[in-house]
């Protein structure tokens, strides 16, 4: 009897025993997967916040852009100004050359009190904007209360019309109402999840740590467990954590297995760890409906800005006109904007024309497209707008340092562009440097391919200027050019056959002696007729001119 005791106090401890440790193991497991889902949460929110805010602040980028487009003025900025300040946590955006405000647009509220305001000089509240202009960049400043009592943070980028960064032209701003700036980080959702969260920063002015956003106030249950991640924003450092709301005596598992026997108490786990999986992930595919969802909105807003902006940037038709004897241009992007573009500059002893192919469709190609066009405005000028090759290296060397191409290239992200350079000398003479992109001239007898070189431009991979070649092409009344991307030659038909080079070559030695105008329209005939159904897979431009004759100039 004793005996039989003792072996059931014994059975009895052996059994409490393995069950702590499968309790212990289950309370250390329930916790560790819960520290993962909770880096999971973090690294998704912080890339939101990021991406939220660089969208917001790129404003200042375009606005730059288009400064230096119009020559140190934007023309039209009532009109353009409501299109780029097109979200709705957006309070103003203004532009202060040498730093004194003449420009302002406010969905928001009226700020005209605000024209006349010196950035640059010794007043409260201009310590940011110094900033900025000292290193050069873009600087994110506040939160701070702002001239009508709103919460705001406000991105300051000075302006430069050299790529030396030695002429100031003044600054540009965009200012964000805070915390609507965040709407669409989709940090609200974290408390559905069962998170609570702090967004914080150490106070440059008090040097103390000052929460910006959090979900704690008023809700009980955290535990001091959390996770944090710093976010590097244009300048300034934020801080996320997340906080758990879950603890050990609170899991269903761990009480059924004190309670019950070791095997039911494992099934009952593995029946309720899979209940638990499918109500996260029935609440993680909601939560991706609904970021799709409103992903999907800033998208098309995004389009219809940028469209409207790329328009502008295309050079006129009646640029083409004085530049050359007769002319034909098409630009069709696949979607509504796109990274094929052309651009053409005059001077006294000739015209620079150039057509690029740069990386990427729709929103993200049109936004390179307007970093190559800046910096082909700033390359060429008067005194080497014979050199080609000087245009297509510094244009490399932009891309190339906007990057971080070169030993630091992200080799998984190619962001550049394929470009031909020419400068059409005004006796007719063509001097030509070219990047993955084709050239070819018709004299009426036959065709000739000037084939670029295999070179992408903006991969940092160029050394020397003198790695990039110069072509030569005499004179000839007869001449005529013709620019493409890849997307004519590239687009398959229901055949999954390239519209080709071939078809190109024919199409125009058959019809040299027409107009410009219709043999382009005979080279986009056959390529809507090579299509078919099918849709178009890639941006297409197409450039064609004859020069001016050395006769027909003086006459003009």
């Amino acid at each position: 009897m004793i005996k039989m005791a003792k072996i059931s106090v014994v059975t009895f401890f052996v059994s409490l025993v393995l069950c702590s440790v499968v309790v212990l193991l289950s309370i250390n497991n329930s916790l560790n997967v819960d520290r993962l889902n909770m880096e999971r949460m973090l690294i998704a929110r912080v890339q939101s916040i990021d991406g939220v805010l660089s969208r917001l602040f790129y404003r200042t980028e375009i606005l730059a852009t288009l400064v230096l487009h119009g020559g140190g003025y934007i023309e039209d900025f009532d009109i353009i100004a409501p299109v780029i300040a097109d979200d709705h946590s957006i309070l103003n955006i203004l532009l202060a050359p040498d730093g004194i405000v003449t420009s302002i647009y406010s969905p928001v509220v009226y700020q005209g009190d605000f024209v006349g305001h010196d950035f640059f000089g010794d007043f409260d509240g201009n310590l940011e904007a110094l900033k900025a202009l000292e290193i050069g960049e873009l600087l994110m400043a506040g939160p701070f209360v702002g001239r009508q009592g709103y919460m705001v943070i406000a991105g300051r980028l000075p302006v430069f019309l050299d790529e030396y960064r030695q002429d100031l032209w003044g600054l540009v701003s965009v200012t964000l109402l805070f915390p609507e700036a965040l709407d669409y980080a989709d940090l609200d959702s974290l408390t559905g999840y069962g998170y609570g969260y702090e967004l914080w920063r150490i106070n440059p002015d008090t040097n103390e740590r000052q929460v910006l956003l959090s979900n704690t106030e008023g809700m009980s249950g955290f535990t001091p467990r959390y996770v944090e991640r710093g976010i590097n924003i244009q300048g300034a450092t934020w801080f996320l954590r997340l906080y758990s709301t879950v603890r050990w005596y609170n899991s269903t598992e761990v009480l059924v297995l004190i309670v019950g026997s070791l095997i039911i108490s494992v099934l009952a786990a593995k029946m309720v760890e899979n209940n638990h999986r499918l109500s996260r992930l029935k609440i993680v595919l909601e939560g991706e409906k609904e970021r799709a969802e409103t992903a999907h909105r800033i998208v098309m807003l995004n389009i219809a800005y940028s469209s409207q902006i790329q328009r502008k940037l295309l050079s006129s038709k009646d640029i083409f006109s004085e530049a050359f004897a007769d002319s034909s241009v098409v630009w069709r992007p696949r979607d509504v904007v796109g990274g094929d573009m052309y651009w053409v500059k005059q001077f006294s002893g000739g015209s620079v024309v150039c057509v690029m192919d740069c990386t990427g469709h729709g929103i993200s190609g049109a936004l390179l497209t307007m970093l190559v066009v800046s910096a082909l405005e700033n390359a060429v000028n008067a005194d080497n707008c014979h050199d080609t090759a000087e245009a297509v290296w510094r244009v490399e060397q932009r891309l190339a340092d906007v990057f971080g191409t070169g030993e630091q290239m992200n080799y998984e992200i190619m962001d550049g562009c394929d470009m031909a350079v020419m400068f059409v000398e005004n006796d007719g003479s063509v001097t030509l440097s070219a990047g993955n992109m084709n050239v070819f001239v018709c004299d009426g007898q036959t065709y000739t391919r000037y084939k670029g070189q295999r070179l992408f431009i903006g991969e940092g991979r160029i050394s020397d200027k003198l790695k990039i070649k110069t072509i030569h092409i005499p004179s000839s009344p007869e001449n005529k050019f013709y620019i493409s991307s890849d997307g004519l030659f590239e687009q398959p038909n229901a055949g999954h056959r390239p519209f080709g080079y071939e078809r190109l070559c024919q199409i125009i030695l058959k019809n040299h002696n027409e107009s410009q105008e219709y043999i382009t329209e005979c080279v986009l005939g056959a390529f809507e007729s090579h299509m078919g159904e099918e849709e178009q897979v890639d941006d297409v431009v197409f450039v064609s001119f004859k020069p001016l004759s050395l006769t027909a100039n003086m006459q003009k």
